[in-house]
């Protein structure tokens, strides 16, 4: 009986998992039979589940005596999900190393856990959706092997950003080192992906119509100051643009 059972629940965890249940958002399950999500939620929850995300290996660094943080907004552990080998885990601790480009969970006993890079599709954290983009598996060819940041996504265009740390040596022995970040922007826009270092490339990429040069000419933020913020609001913006002519 243990055995039919246990066979039944691996056909079901295969099934869904070529529905792609891995991209639904936790609240919209409606497009998966009752039947079948509650028995994957169930088989998720328990260790058996829970098995198939604790398999990477201890985070190990060297950090000490560096100023700052190495993780992506804070140190501590935070809730988020991570789509790991084709399957959904949702309320996972974890936190995202910047310096070496890891996610680390936390484990049943507290231990510190690097996840198998190759095997995450994607993870949420602190409301941001970091997507790890396989050129052997899309149509995307992303320049860098990093997590994108998908700040927005359409079918037009999208918005990502690639974030990364680094360690700044101290010019004085009596002064610690520290972490500092770079963020590189990229719109890709029918498959191609297009780094944006500067104004002048974002107005080339998003055009001079009359609507987006009204919008050139009210903006405020510079590039140098705000650089996401600017290329996001005239993303939304190009978008919006694009669906009025539809």
């Amino acid at each position: 009986m243990l055995l039919k059972q246990i066979i039944c629940i691996l056909v079901i965890i295969a099934t869904l998992c070529n529905t792609g249940l891995c991209q639904v958002y936790p609240n919209d399950s409606a497009s998966v039979d009752s039947r079948l999500y509650n028995t994957y939620k169930l088989y998720i929850d328990t260790i058996a589940g829970a098995s198939l995300l604790y398999n990477g290996s201890a985070y190990v660094t060297d950090y000490h005596g560096v100023k700052g943080t190495p993780f992506y907004e804070t140190s501590r552990f935070v809730y988020g999900s991570v789509c790991y080998n084709g399957v959904r885990y949702n309320n996972i601790a974890l936190k995202y190393d910047l310096v070496s480009d890891e996610l680390i969970i936390k484990g049943f006993q507290n231990e510190s856990i690097s996840l198998i890079r190759e095997k995450i599709d994607s993870f949420s954290v602190l409301n941001h959706l970091f997507v790890r983009i396989d050129s052997n598996n899309t149509d995307l060819n992303a320049p860098s092997q990093r997590f994108y940041d998908l700040i927005h996504d359409s079918k037009k265009i999208r918005f990502f950003v690639t974030r990364s740390k680094a360690i700044k040596l101290a010019l004085h022995a009596e002064d610690p080192s520290s972490f500092v970040i770079s963020n590189t922007y990229y719109l890709a826009r029918e498959n191609v992906f297009y780094n944006v270092a500067n104004k002048k490339t974002l107005i080339r990429l998003l055009g001079t119509s009359d609507a987006m040069k009204t919008f050139w000419k009210n903006n405020i933020i510079k590039f140098k100051k705000d650089a996401e913020t600017l290329i996001r609001k005239a993303v939304e913006h190009y978008d919006q643009l694009k669906s009025n002519y539809e």
